[in-house]
């Protein structure tokens, strides 16, 4: 098949195209050059703009796009308008389209209010509201031919975020290690080459509709995540604390600071409680081994060199913060 993949290519987008040319497919990305996909790849590469360099792309003979890319609706509205023939257009969308009130989320659970004002740049403060009308957008425009999928979040191997990298990371240093509530935790996360395989056979096999992709609930708990890190790595033990007065008293935010982990919040409550059977019922959703996801991302940080980590607390911080923990327990 003949694929365009409109978007960043640093992390996602690279697994996907990465994943279509070793199933055979033909490659194509639209992007503004900042950030390239590996150049070994046998892929064309377009360079520009989505909001004015459109007409750089055929509009014919697409049999699949998939778009990964972020900003306001006119963005996509010239876009889906440019390639309006394409045979299937994928969207990569968010779980951050959800109205995170309700206890567990599927795909029928409502999205965030959008009350129309004006959105003219994309920041974090709007992205699920503009993924929504991005959706909207992209399912009038193609009908049963627009796919759209709502990964959790995306981890492994080439992550800009580091939410998943700072464990593995931290247990390379052994020692005593912070961890927030218990090992007992259940949290929610995917790798980003099964999100990549997810997308691939939802294009090979022409499937239509709406698809959570993250891990399913309660496969994962932070102790899991603890022991893959731990194994093969050197000798380290675990301090969990469950005290969110403490944790709050010492500015200590969950998701950033810790990451993989949300204090009890209101208006979070299914923000880690996703169902995706509706995926693994459509045969696209599979998962490799987490021991595998830790090992790749532990050997791409090892790459990387001294880059400093996006996320998870300082050393000195950590061991101040376990320092005053021992205090008072």
């Amino acid at each position: 098949m003949n694929v365009l993949i409109l978007g960043g290519t640093v992390f996602l987008s690279r697994a996907v195209a990465t994943t279509l040319v070793a199933r055979g497919h033909r490659v194509t990305t639209f992007t503004r050059g900042t950030h390239d996909v590996d150049r070994h790849l046998p892929i064309a590469r377009i360079t520009g703009d989505r909001a004015r360099d459109l007409a750089r792309i055929t509009r014919d003979g697409w049999d699949a796009v998939v778009d990964v890319g972020n900003g306001p609706a006119a963005l996509f509205a010239a876009s889906t308008a440019h390639l309006a023939r394409a045979a299937r257009y994928v969207y990569v969308s968010s779980i951050n389209v959800y109205d995170t009130h309700h206890a567990v989320i599927d795909e029928t659970t409502p999205l965030l209010p959008d009350d129309g004002c004006p959105i003219e740049a994309y920041s974090d403060d709007v992205y699920g509201v503009l993924k929504v009308r991005a959706e909207a957008i992209i399912t009038d425009a193609f009908g049963s031919r627009a796919s759209i999928v709502r990964p959790g979040l995306i981890v492994g191997p080439g992550d800009p975020t580091d939410r998943f990298t700072v464990w593995p990371a931290r247990f390379m240093g052994g020692g005593e290690i912070l961890a927030p509530a218990s090992p007992a935790y259940r949290t929610q996360f995917i790798d980003v080459r099964d999100c990549a395989d997810a997308i691939v056979a939802l294009i090979e096999a022409d499937v239509s509709g709406i698809y959570n992709l993250t891990s399913p609930r309660g496969r994962y708990t932070l102790g899991d995540v603890f022991d893959a890190c731990a194994d093969d790595g050197p000798a380290s033990t675990v301090t969990y604390i469950d005290d969110l007065d403490f944790l709050e008293r010492h500015g200590i935010t969950g998701w950033t600071d810790l990451p993989l982990w949300l204090p009890p919040l209101p208006g979070f409550e299914g923000f880690l409680n996703l169902d995706v059977t509706r995926a693994q019922l459509a045969g696209i959703l599979h998962f490799r081994p987490l021991a595998e996801t830790v090992r790749a991302t532990r050997a791409w940080h090892r790459e990387r060199g001294s880059s400093p980590l996006q996320c998870g607390l300082p050393p000195e911080r950590e061991a101040e913060l376990l320092t005053a923990w021992h205090a008072v327990i």
